[in-house]
């Protein structure tokens, strides 16, 4: 009688070895790609919903710089991972928010077209203002851009040192020049939500009506890190006081940075400017504005109050 060699137990054992490599291998694959990759997503739409959180807080400072009433704006500062069964999450995500170094707003070579006016607005107007930053702090989007609200305009800034613009600017409206000083003082690193509510320390319903100084042009200078060209598109194309319909750049003719966190753009020369100057305050804020003054308006005696330190 012969014997022939079996190899059914040598299957059954390389069976039973790749299904405990399957086991042993599955949820590391899982915990090194898988759960990194929906972790980023989570992260990636946070950052998401926190620039729309702070692109209604840039909004609700420029409202409370043209009118008394409270506004509100909620900031959706940290997230947190879904619960996942025997696998390791890293921890939540919190973010920061911070008020930066006061920075001047400039507005030089204007004076007032009206008399009693040009005796406090004769040569330039000067503020103070705060830029206010959110920083995230994400486990796996690593890459996630500080978010930065200066001078009207909210800006991303990337680690590579690009910054990009995330709304529109508010300095200019066709002949309509705005300066929003932002005073206060706010610091908070934290997952839940903050709730801030800018209020007007001075507003700017009444426009000052000023035109370029004899010596020299209008310039407007602000916190920026914005090059000049993203200045120029967000200004929009050459005014045309023959077209039909405006846009923002008004008579702009140049945008440039005197600083590598500064802008000045100047306003063509010859040309009436209405001016608006507010200021507001985004947490305890120790600015006082100057004595309000009185200053006629056709008939009328009005009250205004430029806002400035």
């Amino acid at each position: 009688m012969e014997f022939h060699e079996s190899t059914r137990g040598q299957t059954l054992q390389l069976g039973a070895i790749l299904l405990l490599g399957i086991f042993v291998l599955g949820p590391t694959v899982v915990q090194t790609q898988v759960v990194p990759a929906e972790n980023e997503r989570v992260d990636f739409k946070h950052s998401l919903t926190v620039q729309n959180d702070l692109s209604e807080l840039r909004n609700t400072i420029l409202r409370a710089g043209t009118s008394e009433g409270v506004q509100t704006a909620d900031i959706t500062m940290g997230t947190t991972y879904p619960t996942r069964v025997f696998l390791v999450n890293p921890p939540p995500a919190q973010g920061s928010l911070q008020t930066d170094t006061s920075r001047t707003v400039r507005v030089a070579g204007v004076t007032a077209t009206n008399g009693e006016t040009r005796d406090y607005l004769n040569g330039s107007y000067v503020s103070e203002t705060n830029s206010i930053s959110y920083s995230p702090g994400y486990s796996v989007y690593r890459s996630a851009p500080t978010t930065t609200y200066q001078a009207g305009v909210l800006v991303s800034e990337h680690r590579n040192g690009n910054t990009t613009p995330v709304t529109e600017q508010a300095l200019v409206r066709q002949n309509e020049l705005y300066t929003v000083s932002v005073g206060g003082n706010v610091s908070r690193a934290q997952l839940r939500s903050v709730s801030l509510t800018p209020q007007s320390v001075s507003t700017s319903t009444d426009a000052t009506t000023v035109t370029n100084a004899s010596d020299g042009s209008v310039t407007v200078t602000v916190p920026s890190t914005l090059g000049e060209q993203q200045h120029v598109e967000l200004l929009g194309p050459r005014y045309d006081p023959d077209a039909e319909t405006g846009n923002d750049s008004a008579y702009v003719t140049d945008a440039t940075k005197p600083g590598p966190e500064r802008v000045t753009l100047t306003p063509e020369p010859g040309v009436t400017y209405r001016l608006h100057t507010a200021r507001v305050a985004v947490g305890p804020d120790t600015h006082t504005t100057e004595p309000a003054y009185l200053t006629r308006n056709g008939a009328d005696r009005r009250r205004r109050d430029l806002g400035g330190p």
